[in-house]
C-alpha cells in the first residue's frame, strides 16, 4: 500500500539515534533446562516495593502534568466507529481505505519507556492489505502500554529508551489489538529500568500493555513447527501414572483445564499432557496436578534462527509485555535476557 508506505518512510526519517541492529552471539549448548538464555541482559525492576500497607509503586514519572498519555491513545481508538484513525492531513486520496476516519485529537504528543525493543516482526492487516513491520515495539507510561508499529531493518529503540512519540495514526485491525500505526519517534536522553508485575494469575485484559513476570515450567517448547509458540504452566509436568482412566474423569478434567488455561493450545496441551497422569488409577483427577494458571508466550522468529532452545519441563521465568495477539493474550519475547532458569 503505496501511501501507507509511504507515510512510514516519512516517519522513520524523523526518528533519531538510529543504531545498526547489533546481532549478538550466543553459545547455545544444550543443557538440561534453558539454554543460556540471559547472555542479552534487560535491566528490568519490580513496579511495586514492600509489602502490606508498605507497597509502594515505583512510577515512570510520565506522563507529565496534564500532557498526554498511552490511555489518551487507547481511549481514543477504542471509542471510535472506525478501525483506522488518523489525523487531518494524514488521510489517504481518493478510496484506498474506505474505513479511515479523522480525529482532531490526531496527531498526539506522548513520552514513554520502551518495555520491548524494535525488533518485533507483525503482519498487520491494514484497509484489507497486509502489511509487514519489522522493526515494530512496545511503549510504556503510568496509564498503560500500546504497541507501535514500525518498519525497517534497523532496530532503533532498545529496552529502557525514553522516546517521544507524535502519533499520526492509531488501528484497531481486530478487537483488543490497538496499535500506532503512524508515528514520528524521536529517542530521547537517558533510559530507564522496565518495570514488571509478577503474576500467578492467568492474564486479563486488565495486563494488556504492561510488563508482567510470570514463572512456571514449559508445557510446550518452542519450535519452528509451531511458530516458536511457548506455553508455560504454573505447575511441573506430572509424571505418568498407574492405572487406567476413565472416560468420565478425563472429560471432568478436561473442563477444568478449559477454566484454568483457556487459550486453545494451552487447554489442548493440558487436556493432553497432563489429563492422563491425573486421572490415572482412578474415577476422578488429582487436583493438585492441574495447573492453576497457564501463559502463552511468542518467541521471536530471530530467536529460533540462531538455535536458542527453552526445553520442555524446564522451570523459567518470562518478563515481557502483555499484548493480545493470534491465540489470545501472551507475552512477547525479542530478547534472550527476557527469560531466565530457575533452578
Amino acid at each position: 500500500m503505496r501511501w501507507l508506505a509511504s507515510a512510514l518512510v516519512a516517519a522513520a526519517s524523523l526518528s533519531a539515534c538510529t543504531a545498526e541492529w547489533d546481532e549478538p552471539t550466543l553459545d547455545n549448548r544444550e543443557a538440561e533446562g534453558s539454554a543460556d538464555l540471559i547472555e542479552e541482559p534487560v535491566a528490568f525492576a519490580p513496579r511495586f516495593t514492600g509489602e502490606g500497607s508498605g507497597r509502594v509503586e515505583q512510577r515512570y514519572g510520565l506522563p507529565v502534568g496534564d500532557g498526554s498519555g498511552v490511555a489518551d491513545l487507547l481511549d481514543l481508538i477504542g471509542s471510535s466507529s472506525s478501525d483506522f484513525l488518523v489525523g487531518a492531513g494524514d488521510e489517504p486520496a481518493g478510496d484506498v481505505c474506505t474505513s479511515i476516519a479523522t480525529s482532531p485529537r490526531l496527531p498526539m504528543t506522548i513520552t514513554g519507556i520502551v518495555s520491548l525493543s524494535a525488533q518485533k516482526y507483525l503482519k498487520v492487516p491494514v484497509c484489507g492489505q497486509d502489511e509487514r513491520f519489522y522493526a515494530s515495539f512496545v511503549v510504556e507510561d503510568d496509564t498503560g502500554g500500546i504497541v507501535v508499529l514500525r518498519d525497517g531493518r534497523v532496530s532503533e529503540f532498545d529496552f529502557g529508551d525514553h522516546v517521544r512519540l507524535t502519533v499520526r495514526g492509531l488501528i484497531e485491525p481486530y478487537a483488543g489489538q490497538k496499535y500506532v500505526v503512524i508515528s514520528d519517534a524521536e529517542k530521547l536522553e537517558g533510559s530507564s529500568e522496565v518495570r514488571y508485575t509478577p503474576s500467578d494469575l492467568a492474564f486479563s485484559d486488565a495486563d494488556l500493555g504492561r510488563t508482567m513476570r510470570v514463572s512456571g515450567f514449559v508445557l510446550q517448547e518452542p519450535t519452528s513447527s509451531n511458530f516458536n509458540a511457548m506455553v508455560v504452566s504454573n505447575r511441573p509436568l506430572p509424571e505418568a501414572g498407574v492405572g487406567e482412566s476413565t472416560a468420565v474423569c478425563r472429560e471432568n478434567c478436561a473442563g477444568t483445564c478449559r477454566a484454568k488455561c483457556p487459550s486453545d493450545t494451552a487447554n489442548t496441551l493440558c487436556v493432553d499432557r497432563i489429563c492422563p497422569a491425573a486421572c490415572a488409577g482412578g474415577a476422578s483427577f488429582n487436583v493438585d496436578l492441574l495447573p492453576t494458571a497457564c501463559w502463552n508466550v511468542s518467541l521471536e522468529q530471530e530467536l529460533g534462527r540462531r538455535g536458542v532452545k527453552v526445553l520442555l519441563g524446564s522451570r523459567i521465568s518470562v518478563t515481557a509485555p502483555v499484548v493480545s495477539g493470534y491465540g489470545g493474550l501472551q507475552q512477547w519475547v525479542v530478547r534472550t535476557g527476557q527469560i531466565e532458569s530457575i533452578f
